[in-house]
Protein backbone atom coordinates (compact mmCIF):
# COMPACT_ATOMS: atom_id res chain seq x y z
CA UNK A 1 0.00 0.00 0.00
CA UNK A 2 1.18 3.55 -0.94
CA UNK A 3 2.58 5.66 2.00
CA UNK A 4 -0.56 8.37 2.22
CA UNK A 5 0.56 11.82 1.18
CA UNK A 6 0.77 13.97 4.11
CA UNK A 7 -0.66 17.53 3.71
CA UNK A 8 0.70 21.21 4.67
CA UNK A 9 -0.39 21.55 8.04
CA UNK A 10 -1.14 18.92 9.08
CA UNK A 11 0.34 17.22 12.71
CA UNK A 12 3.01 15.37 11.45
CA UNK A 13 4.18 12.09 13.63
CA UNK A 14 8.25 12.03 12.86
CA UNK A 15 8.29 7.94 13.63
CA UNK A 16 5.53 7.61 10.38
CA UNK A 17 7.57 10.38 8.44
CA UNK A 18 11.21 8.72 9.50
CA UNK A 19 9.46 4.67 8.42
CA UNK A 20 7.83 6.58 5.00
CA UNK A 21 11.49 7.49 4.35
CA UNK A 22 13.01 4.60 4.82
CA UNK A 23 10.53 2.68 2.98
CA UNK A 24 10.99 4.77 0.24
CA UNK A 25 15.00 4.68 0.69
CA UNK A 26 14.63 0.76 0.09
CA UNK A 27 12.26 1.51 -2.90
CA UNK A 28 14.70 3.63 -4.21
CA UNK A 29 12.85 6.74 -4.31
CA UNK A 30 15.92 8.69 -2.99
CA UNK A 31 14.36 12.10 -3.80
CA UNK A 32 11.37 11.08 -1.24
CA UNK A 33 13.23 9.46 1.07
CA UNK A 34 15.08 13.08 1.61
CA UNK A 35 12.26 14.99 1.59
CA UNK A 36 10.40 13.19 4.55
CA UNK A 37 13.55 12.55 6.72
CA UNK A 38 14.29 16.53 6.35
CA UNK A 39 11.08 17.34 7.60
CA UNK A 40 11.00 14.23 10.51
CA UNK A 41 14.39 15.99 11.23
CA UNK A 42 12.86 19.72 11.74
CA UNK A 43 9.87 18.23 13.80
CA UNK A 44 12.49 16.55 16.19
CA UNK A 45 14.28 19.43 16.63
CA UNK A 46 11.32 22.06 17.12
CA UNK A 47 9.78 18.84 19.81
CA UNK A 48 13.18 18.78 21.50
CA UNK A 49 13.15 14.91 20.64
CA UNK A 50 16.89 14.50 21.94
CA UNK A 51 20.35 13.70 19.70
CA UNK A 52 19.43 10.00 18.98
CA UNK A 53 16.32 10.78 17.34
CA UNK A 54 17.24 13.89 15.44
CA UNK A 55 21.08 11.84 14.47
CA UNK A 56 18.85 9.24 12.98
CA UNK A 57 16.82 11.92 10.80
CA UNK A 58 19.85 13.46 9.94
CA UNK A 59 21.43 9.31 8.85
CA UNK A 60 18.44 9.14 6.55
CA UNK A 61 19.44 12.16 5.34
CA UNK A 62 22.54 11.20 4.41
CA UNK A 63 21.24 7.78 2.88
CA UNK A 64 18.98 9.64 0.72
CA UNK A 65 21.52 12.54 -0.03
CA UNK A 66 24.32 9.91 -1.15
CA UNK A 67 22.03 8.18 -3.60
CA UNK A 68 21.10 11.42 -4.96
CA UNK A 69 24.69 11.88 -5.63
CA UNK A 70 24.68 15.07 -3.59
CA UNK A 71 28.20 14.16 -1.95
CA UNK A 72 28.89 17.58 0.18
CA UNK A 73 25.01 17.76 2.05
CA UNK A 74 25.08 14.24 2.66
CA UNK A 75 28.68 14.89 4.01
CA UNK A 76 27.31 17.50 5.77
CA UNK A 77 24.14 15.74 7.03
CA UNK A 78 26.46 12.77 8.34
CA UNK A 79 28.90 15.15 10.22
CA UNK A 80 25.98 16.67 11.74
CA UNK A 81 24.91 13.06 13.30
CA UNK A 82 28.47 12.27 14.64
CA UNK A 83 27.99 15.34 16.52
CA UNK A 84 25.01 14.39 17.87
CA UNK A 85 25.76 10.80 18.85
CA UNK A 86 29.21 10.63 18.80
CA UNK A 87 29.07 6.94 19.87
CA UNK A 88 26.93 5.70 16.57
CA UNK A 89 28.68 3.29 14.47
CA UNK A 90 26.23 4.12 11.51
CA UNK A 91 27.04 7.67 11.73
CA UNK A 92 30.88 7.48 11.52
CA UNK A 93 30.35 4.59 8.61
CA UNK A 94 27.93 7.06 6.85
CA UNK A 95 30.41 9.78 7.24
CA UNK A 96 32.93 8.02 6.27
CA UNK A 97 30.91 6.82 2.55
CA UNK A 98 30.41 10.54 1.98
CA UNK A 99 34.15 11.41 2.53
CA UNK A 100 35.27 8.60 0.69
CA UNK A 101 32.85 9.65 -2.55
CA UNK A 102 34.28 12.94 -2.87
CA UNK A 103 37.90 12.00 -2.81
CA UNK A 104 39.22 12.75 0.94
CA UNK A 105 40.38 9.46 1.11
CA UNK A 106 42.42 10.29 4.19
CA UNK A 107 39.25 11.71 5.79
CA UNK A 108 37.05 8.68 4.88
CA UNK A 109 39.48 6.45 6.31
CA UNK A 110 39.90 7.77 9.43
CA UNK A 111 35.86 8.05 9.88
CA UNK A 112 35.08 4.29 8.75
CA UNK A 113 38.20 3.47 11.59
CA UNK A 114 35.92 4.67 14.19
CA UNK A 115 33.01 2.86 12.38
CA UNK A 116 35.12 -0.34 13.02
CA UNK A 117 36.24 0.55 16.24
CA UNK A 118 32.60 0.83 17.62
CA UNK A 119 31.26 -1.65 15.47
CA UNK A 120 33.64 -4.51 15.01
CA UNK A 121 31.29 -6.78 13.11
CA UNK A 122 30.00 -4.25 10.07
CA UNK A 123 31.15 -5.73 7.07
CA UNK A 124 30.25 -2.97 5.22
CA UNK A 125 32.37 -0.55 6.75
CA UNK A 126 35.36 -2.46 6.93
CA UNK A 127 34.87 -2.97 2.97
CA UNK A 128 34.80 1.15 2.53
CA UNK A 129 37.59 0.69 4.41
CA UNK A 130 39.34 -1.82 2.74
CA UNK A 131 38.64 0.74 -0.44
CA UNK A 132 40.32 3.82 1.13
CA UNK A 133 43.66 2.67 2.33
CA UNK A 134 44.21 1.45 -1.18
CA UNK A 135 43.84 5.21 -2.43
CA UNK A 136 46.13 6.14 0.55
CA UNK A 137 49.00 3.51 -0.79
CA UNK A 138 47.92 1.05 1.80
CA UNK A 139 47.42 -2.13 -0.50
CA UNK A 140 47.88 -4.77 2.14
CA UNK A 141 45.65 -2.92 4.91
CA UNK A 142 43.31 -2.46 2.45
CA UNK A 143 42.99 -5.71 1.41
CA UNK A 144 42.84 -6.73 4.61
CA UNK A 145 39.94 -4.75 5.69
CA UNK A 146 38.67 -6.27 2.47
CA UNK A 147 39.06 -10.25 3.73
CA UNK A 148 37.76 -9.18 6.58
CA UNK A 149 34.56 -7.69 4.93
CA UNK A 150 33.93 -10.90 3.00
CA UNK A 151 34.52 -13.23 6.14
CA UNK A 152 31.75 -10.99 7.94
CA UNK A 153 29.56 -11.21 4.93
CA UNK A 154 30.38 -13.76 2.39
CA UNK A 155 27.41 -13.28 0.83
CA UNK A 156 27.62 -9.61 -0.24
CA UNK A 157 31.86 -9.46 -0.15
CA UNK A 158 34.59 -11.43 -1.96
CA UNK A 159 38.26 -11.63 -0.55
CA UNK A 160 40.12 -9.61 -3.61
CA UNK A 161 41.51 -10.93 -6.23
CA UNK A 162 45.40 -9.77 -6.69
CA UNK A 163 47.39 -10.41 -10.20
CA UNK A 164 50.31 -8.92 -11.70
CA UNK A 165 49.59 -5.79 -13.75
CA UNK A 166 50.85 -7.99 -16.90
CA UNK A 167 48.17 -10.35 -16.69
CA UNK A 168 45.59 -8.63 -16.54
CA UNK A 169 46.71 -6.69 -19.62
CA UNK A 170 46.81 -10.31 -20.90
CA UNK A 171 43.20 -10.89 -19.90
CA UNK A 172 41.95 -7.48 -21.02
CA UNK A 173 43.58 -8.04 -24.46
CA UNK A 174 42.17 -11.62 -24.83
CA UNK A 175 38.56 -9.83 -24.41
CA UNK A 176 39.50 -7.04 -27.08
CA UNK A 177 40.17 -9.75 -29.78
CA UNK A 178 37.36 -11.50 -28.91
CA UNK A 179 35.05 -8.71 -30.41
CA UNK A 180 34.00 -9.40 -33.88
CA UNK A 181 36.77 -8.09 -36.62
CA UNK A 182 33.83 -5.86 -38.41
CA UNK A 183 33.36 -4.14 -35.00
CA UNK A 184 37.03 -3.98 -34.18
CA UNK A 185 37.70 -2.39 -37.76
CA UNK A 186 35.28 1.08 -36.35
CA UNK A 187 37.12 1.02 -32.96
CA UNK A 188 40.74 0.84 -34.75
CA UNK A 189 41.42 4.38 -33.40
CA UNK A 190 40.24 3.50 -30.03
CA UNK A 191 43.16 2.56 -27.55
CA UNK A 192 42.74 -0.02 -24.59
CA UNK A 193 44.56 1.28 -21.37
CA UNK A 194 45.03 0.38 -17.90
CA UNK A 195 45.21 2.47 -15.10
CA UNK A 196 45.38 0.81 -10.79
CA UNK A 197 42.69 3.34 -10.29
CA UNK A 198 41.10 6.40 -11.68
CA UNK A 199 42.50 9.68 -11.23
CA UNK A 200 42.17 11.68 -8.05
CA UNK A 201 41.72 14.77 -9.30
CA UNK A 202 38.73 13.10 -11.16
CA UNK A 203 36.59 11.43 -8.45
CA UNK A 204 37.26 15.43 -6.46
CA UNK A 205 35.28 16.53 -9.19
CA UNK A 206 32.50 13.55 -8.86
CA UNK A 207 33.77 10.52 -10.98
CA UNK A 208 32.95 7.52 -8.79
CA UNK A 209 35.85 6.40 -7.10
CA UNK A 210 35.14 2.34 -7.45
CA UNK A 211 34.55 2.68 -11.34
CA UNK A 212 35.57 -0.15 -13.17
CA UNK A 213 36.35 1.51 -16.35
CA UNK A 214 35.48 4.71 -18.71
CA UNK A 215 35.59 5.72 -22.75
CA UNK A 216 36.51 8.71 -23.63
CA UNK A 217 36.07 10.55 -27.25
CA UNK A 218 34.26 10.49 -30.31
CA UNK A 219 30.89 8.25 -31.28
CA UNK A 220 30.04 6.68 -34.48
CA UNK A 221 27.40 9.17 -34.03
CA UNK A 222 29.46 12.62 -32.94
CA UNK A 223 32.93 11.94 -35.14
CA UNK A 224 34.13 15.30 -33.80
CA UNK A 225 35.76 14.61 -30.16
CA UNK A 226 39.47 13.81 -29.14
CA UNK A 227 41.00 10.64 -29.86
CA UNK A 228 39.10 7.56 -28.29
CA UNK A 229 39.98 5.47 -25.06
CA UNK A 230 39.14 2.88 -22.83
CA UNK A 231 40.61 2.92 -19.55
CA UNK A 232 40.38 -0.21 -17.58
CA UNK A 233 40.64 0.18 -13.55
CA UNK A 234 42.30 -2.77 -12.35
CA UNK A 235 42.22 -2.74 -8.35
CA UNK A 236 38.56 -1.84 -9.25
CA UNK A 237 38.05 -5.16 -10.91
CA UNK A 238 40.00 -7.42 -8.94
CA UNK A 239 38.42 -5.78 -5.40
CA UNK A 240 35.15 -7.23 -6.97
CA UNK A 241 36.26 -10.41 -8.21
CA UNK A 242 37.06 -13.64 -6.40
CA UNK A 243 38.88 -15.91 -9.55
CA UNK A 244 40.33 -14.89 -12.45
CA UNK A 245 37.26 -16.57 -14.52
CA UNK A 246 35.17 -13.67 -12.75
CA UNK A 247 37.79 -11.61 -13.42
CA UNK A 248 38.32 -12.01 -17.38
CA UNK A 249 33.71 -11.52 -17.22
CA UNK A 250 33.55 -8.50 -15.23
CA UNK A 251 36.57 -7.27 -17.62
CA UNK A 252 34.22 -8.52 -21.05
CA UNK A 253 31.63 -6.81 -19.35
CA UNK A 254 33.02 -3.41 -19.07
CA UNK A 255 34.76 -3.53 -22.10
CA UNK A 256 31.51 -4.12 -23.94
CA UNK A 257 29.91 -1.54 -21.70
CA UNK A 258 32.32 1.10 -22.94
CA UNK A 259 32.09 -0.42 -26.77
CA UNK A 260 28.61 0.56 -26.56
CA UNK A 261 29.40 4.17 -25.54
CA UNK A 262 31.50 4.39 -29.05
CA UNK A 263 28.40 3.19 -30.90
CA UNK A 264 25.51 5.12 -28.89
CA UNK A 265 24.37 1.83 -27.48
CA UNK A 266 23.72 0.33 -24.58
CA UNK A 267 26.05 -2.71 -24.08
CA UNK A 268 22.62 -5.12 -24.47
CA UNK A 269 21.94 -3.35 -27.91
CA UNK A 270 25.29 -4.07 -29.38
CA UNK A 271 24.35 -7.39 -31.86
CA UNK A 272 27.34 -9.70 -30.67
Amino acid sequence: MPWPRLRRGRIEDPALLLDAAEAALDDGRSDEAYRRAERAHRVLRRSGAGAEAESGALLLQAAALSQLGRREPALAAATAATGLTADDPEAWRLRGVAAYLLGRFDEAASHLERAVALAPHDADAWHTLGRARAWLGQAAAGDEALDRAACLDPSHYTPPLRIASGEFDRLAAEVWAAIPVQFRRMLANTMLVVEPLPDPEEVEEGLDPDLLGVYSGATVLHDDGPFERIVLYQRNHETVCATLGQLREEIRRTILHEVGHHFGMDEHELPY
